[in-house]
């Protein structure tokens, strides 16, 4: 058996595949996709897919987008999906900053978006979000983000999506889209984005941050939000949530 170079043998298995393919995939990021599809219903991998991805790319679409963060890179199809999207709108100020955790999807999601051909569009950032994203955004010039796809841990959904609140990252008209609501589930993170601003002060109130007690949300953003079923590539049904910032309370 082959000694895993990044920790991550299923995904390593694809990298090679891609890499295989490289004339035939090279600067083709819709071939990339369908490449990495195919592969999905032979072997699990952690993807939004073709089905939940139309309704991720239909938000791209119809928001016209120039910064989107992502948190949770893994082999970079959700960053190549919505940076394809990205070059139909012809803005070339239009981009996307990727975080990711783990060093070993960091670096064969390098490749995998290299080959696309959309590395231009495409920001890649190592390490936890709670503990760069602040930096990314002031290093970046950027105050508040258009579009958030949320595909990490399911129980940094809520956590994460509090820090941005409360630096004013995510305000009026930011929508944010969150994979697996369904399978493995958020049910926290459905109950606080589906909430009154009065449920989420409470909540906000009692509930610490675990990444850090000054992120303690802003509970005045009105939020209006929407599940969108769908199935994976296995063939389960799962769910795209996805969250519209539609106003601001004052006090």
């Amino acid at each position: 058996m082959t000694e895993s170079k990044y920790g991550h043998p299923v995904e390593e298995e694809l990298l090679d595949l891609i890499l295989s393919k490289e004339e035939r995939l090279r600067g083709n990021p819709q071939a990339i996709l369908a490449e990495i599809d195919e592969f999905g219903k032979k072997k699990r991998i952690m993807n939004v897919g073709p089905h939940k991805g139309e309704y991720l790319i239909a938000e791209v679409r119809k928001h016209k987008p120039n910064v989107i963060y992502e948190f949770g890179t893994h082999t970079g199809y959700s960053s190549i999906m919505m940076a394809a999207e990205l070059e139909e709108t012809r803005d070339e100020n239009a981009k996307i900053h990727t975080f990711d955790m783990d060093e070993g999807f960091f670096k064969i999601s390098e490749q995998i978006i290299a080959l696309s051909g959309l590395s231009h569009r495409i920001y890649q950032h190592l390490g936890k979000v709670n503990e760069i994203v602040e930096k990314v955004s002031n290093d970046e010039g950027i105050s508040r983000v258009d579009l958030v796809f949320l595909d990490h841990w399911k129980d940094s959904y809520i956590s994460d999506l509090r820090l941005l609140e409360t630096v004013g990252l995510v305000t009026k008209g930011t929508v944010v889209c969150a994979d697996n609501v369904i399978i493995p589930g958020a049910p926290d993170y459905l109950e606080y984005v589906r909430s009154p601003p009065i449920w989420k002060r409470n909540y906000n109130q009692k509930t610490k941050n675990p990444v850090g007690s000054k992120y303690v949300g802003r509970w005045g953003l009105i939020y209006e939000s929407t599940i969108h079923k769908a199935k994976t590539g296995g063939g389960d049904m799962d769910g795209l949530e996805v969250t519209k910032c539609v106003g601001i309370l004052d006090g």
